[in-house]
């Protein structure tokens, strides 16, 4: 992951994340030794990963998954504004098949031992800090609110955390181009004004007014 180039790197909605959309390169064929691998290409061992999973079943169109590395740029971590990864598409009940359309899907799957953190709003007042491990994926729907980033504490420093994010996407809902859904389905409210702050983000907001009135 440290040998990819810097330049191609995105930030990622302002806070200290930026990603690299690599999924062209899974796409290529391996050369030399890793030409005798059980899959054309590496993105084909992925597709094969997931199907495992059940997310064919699901509607997950496997031919396409868009797959991108994100990376910490700063031992500052902040709190991305809590979003889906996913614009909601309506779809009208007069398409073929409506009954059978599924919604499409991300995974997370942390490149680091020390793991990836997410959180997760099952409501706008509940909501759940964890842990990803190193070794297991997440998987969750496109209408899931969640953001990214540590709840800070025990972090360490000087440490580069990757993780590898698949769009897993249905026939009628892509992924969007570099961008992620800030907004209630009715277009004008924020998510961040529905759903609850989370302790961690509490705590730094008071944090930073405890600073500028001193």
């Amino acid at each position: 992951m440290d040998n990819l180039k810097t330049s191609a790197y995105k930030n990622l909605l302002n806070v200290n994340f930026q990603q690299y959309d690599i999924t062209s390169y899974l796409n290529k064929a391996p050369q030399g030794k890793r030409a005798k691998a059980s899959y054309a290409t590496p993105m084909k061992a992925f597709e094969h990963y997931f199907k495992n999973l059940g997310m064919e079943k699901k509607g997950v169109t496997l031919h396409n998954l868009i797959c991108n590395v994100l990376e910490n740029t700063s031992d500052d971590f902040d709190f991305q504004e809590a979003h889906q990864d996913y614009f909601l598409k309506v779809i009208s009940i007069k398409v073929p098949n409506y009954a059978k359309l599924h919604l499409a899907w991300s995974a997370i799957i942390p490149m680091t031992s020390d793991g990836s953190w997410i959180i997760i709003w099952y409501s706008q007042d509940v909501h759940r800090t964890f842990q990803i491990k190193y070794g297991e994926t997440l998987l969750f729907c496109l209408d899931v609110v969640h953001c990214g980033g540590p709840p800070g504490v025990d972090l360490k420093t000087g440490v580069n955390y990757y993780q590898l994010r698949f769009y897993l996407q249905a026939e009628f809902q892509m992924a969007p181009d570099n961008e992620v859904n800030k907004f209630h389905i009715d277009g004008t409210t924020s998510l961040t004004t529905l759903y609850h702050q989370t302790i961690e983000q509490k705590k730094k907001y008071s944090d930073i007014t405890e600073k500028k009135t001193k």
